[in-house]
């Protein structure tokens, strides 16, 4: 069985690609029939972004494994952040865009989740906001001294 593995500049565009795959008025889990879509369109429930998300990456055109473990881990990472949303615009690691539209999440903070979240083993449930937030800010202070001694 082949270890997969879920990069942050992948991740970093699916996660970008989430504001389209939102608005999918129906979903395929599988492109052999076009005959077996769910329709989902006005439903926003997990279930139902669930299969949009599976959708996407079947049409990426990733293999079955890769497919299951990006769609998993992305779909985990965001009912994660859902879930702690307000905790993280606090910390100034979100700002919260208007009801219907996206919200803006920081950089930093999406590495901290995709660190946690995408790694190769399954993420642990004892993860606390306060330890994301801390690596988040970790990141941040790397990227400024970056910003500040850009390498030559």
């Amino acid at each position: 069985m082949k270890t997969v593995t879920y990069k942050y500049d992948e991740f970093l565009n699916h996660f970008q690609a989430m504001i389209y795959v939102r608005e999918y008025e129906t979903a395929h889990l599988d492109y052999s029939s076009l005959e077996k879509a769910f329709h989902v369109n006005g439903d926003y429930s997990t279930e139902a972004n669930l299969f949009r998300i599976i959708d996407y990456f079947t049409q990426l055109g990733y293999t079955e494994e890769e497919r299951t473990y990006k769609a998993s881990r992305l779909m985990i990472l965001l009912m994660y952040l859902s879930k702690h949303y307000n905790y993280f615009d606090k910390q100034r690691f979100v700002v919260i865009g208007a009801k219907e539209g996206p919200s803006l999440v920081s950089e930093p903070l999406l590495r901290a989740l995709h660190e946690h979240f995408c790694g190769a083993k399954l993420p642990t449930n004892n993860i606390t906001p306060d330890k994301i937030v801390a690596r988040a800010q970790e990141f941040k202070a790397k990227d400024e001294e970056i910003e500040k001694n850009p390498p030559v």
